[in-house]
């Protein structure tokens, strides 16, 4: 799952055209996997920096974490990325990367990260496999005195990797301006990724897109267990944000599309509605629901983040309009809008505000975990916290936690384990903790089920 961040923060991640995220429809027959560079790896123990309710990680290098995932076995494994790695790990080299973070219950952390020839890798989301190890996805990319460019080392990535984050295999699909941005794990242990691919010749354009003005279309793809392409589909959607399995095995989508003469005025108005999809592993289409609920605003940016099925196949979806107004959605299995709520910071009122949502999660309760940004009660207007809430089945608000009071402070992902425990991982800018602080540093922070902090 993953999460936006805020207009106008500026972080090192965001700086890759090919991490927006992007739809999906027809491939090419034949699939080449691009050779895997040589890849080594390394890994140590590593200490955050405690603040309350918090911990943050490096040292103000652009650094970030993009995604966290909850074990069944109660461990927490993240990805992130940061400017220099030397700041994570003092005798590691001062250049970008990414890395893994893995989370023991005990609040002990390791990071492994990886390292190419002539290319890094931004690793931006994962899921659980069905053997209990992990699907990485993200994409690799050049860095600019690091190596010519190779087109054979470049491209959307997915990885396998065990326990200790080391990996048992890697594939790489597609060219430089190709990327996996979310990923998903079925129960027959089949994995979809969705993103985004730029080549028109290569192994990810999809061969049922005709519009061939488009720079960037967005795509989502089924791979086998083993990470080997099925097919690649573009949905008709302009816009991809996350991707998830159900339990019965279908796969449902958040996104956006153009909107169709019967959709309604709104969407028409604003040149693209919300979208949630439901398709089976073949990729045939079970419903497209394009939306737009009557309290949310005409003439805004209103792509949602993320989506989350329930045991019982019903689906939340979280978003933001224009990143500012925050908005959650429940329909039911078949598609249909059980409520929405949409939230107006009130900058000038005593409530906390609801800034923006960016990564939702069932609680083993069934309550609804959200993550994101907002504002403390009586706070300076340029002030925003990392952001995590609770909402029960009906839409009411049953807890928040807004943690620190920074310039910049978000969590971009959201994950439960299976004790209630909640895990939120982000960034934060100009922290008034770490005086000097560079730019962004990473954000962790663990709450228990009630919403107290762990």
């Amino acid at each position: 799952m993953l999460g936006r961040t805020p207009i106008g923060i500026p972080i090192g991640v965001l700086a890759l055209v090919f991490s927006m995220v992007l739809g999906c429809q027809a491939a090419p027959v034949e699939f080449i996997v691009t050779p895997t560079p040589t890849q080594f790896v390394e890994s140590t123990s590593i200490s955050p920096m405690h603040f309350p309710g918090i911990n943050t990680f490096g040292r103000g290098n652009q650094d970030s974490l993009n995604s966290t995932l909850a074990l069944s076995d109660g461990r927490l494994v993240s990805v992130g990325w940061t400017i220099s790695l030397s700041g994570w790990v003092p005798s590691w080299p001062n250049i970008p990367g990414s890395f893994v973070m893995i989370t023991q219950p005990d609040g002990t952390s390791t990071l492994t990260r990886y390292g190419y020839k002539h290319a890094e890798e931004h690793l931006a989301d994962l899921a659980e496999a069905t053997n209990g190890d992990i699907i990485v996805v993200g994409g690799r990319y050049s860095i600019a005195g690091r190596g010519p460019l190779s087109d054979t080392e470049y491209g959307a990535s997915i990885s396998e990797i065990d326990s200790t984050g080391s990996p048992i295999w890697t594939h790489v699909y597609g060219g430089i301006f190709d990327h996996f941005s979310s990923v998903a794990t079925s129960p027959d242990g089949s994995i979809y990724a969705c993103g985004s691919t730029g080549d028109i010749d290569g192994v990810l354009w999809p061969s049922d897109v005709h519009s061939y003005n488009q720079t960037i279309v967005p795509i989502v793809a089924k791979l086998t267990s083993q990470g080997e392409l099925v097919w690649v589909k573009n949905l008709g959607l302009d816009f991809v944000s996350a991707i998830v399995s159900a339990p019965n095995g279908d796969i449902v989508i958040a996104g956006a599309m153009s909107p169709a003469p019967d959709q309604p005025d709104n969407c028409r108005r604003n040149g693209q509605c919300p979208t949630l999809l439901r398709i089976l592993p073949s990729s045939d289409v079970v419903f497209t629901t394009a939306f737009w609920p009557g309290d949310l605003t005409p003439y805004t940016i209103s792509t949602p983040s993320d989506i989350a099925v329930d045991n019982s196949g019903e689906i939340v979806m979280v978003g933001s309009q224009n990143d500012f107004d925050a908005y959650v959605i429940k329909f039911s299995a078949d598609g249909a809008m059980t409520w929405s709520r949409v939230f107006y910071p009130n900058y000038v009122s005593s409530d906390v505000a609801f800034i923006s949502f960016s990564s939702v999660a069932f609680s083993p309760s069934g309550d609804i975990i959200v993550s994101g940004m907002g504002r403390l009660p009586g706070s300076a207007i340029a002030l925003r916290s990392g952001l995590v809430a609770s909402f029960g089945d009906s839409g009411n608000v049953r807890w928040y936690q807004c943690l620190g009071e920074y310039i910049y402070n978000w969590f971009s992902s959201v994950s439960v384990s299976p004790d209630g425990t909640i895990a939120a991982v982000g960034a934060v800018s100009n922290t008034v903790y770490q005086p000097g602080l560079v730019d962004t540093a990473a954000l962790f922070a663990r709450l228990a089920a009630d919403g107290s902090i762990n």
